[in-house]
């Protein structure tokens, strides 16, 4: 359930890009707060 806005992003940026199963979408949480890094398929 936390990870509610991994699967949003992933989602949304496989409905809008060329290769789908390419999309890849890491969470890392630390003392400042939650970060999502996005990579596609360049």
């Amino acid at each position: 359930m936390a990870d509610l806005d991994q699967e949003f992003i992933e989602y949304v940026v496989k409905a809008i890009v060329d290769e789908p199963a390419a999309v890849k979408v890491e969470r890392k949480i630390d003392e400042m707060g939650v970060l999502l890094t996005l990579a596609v398929d360049p």
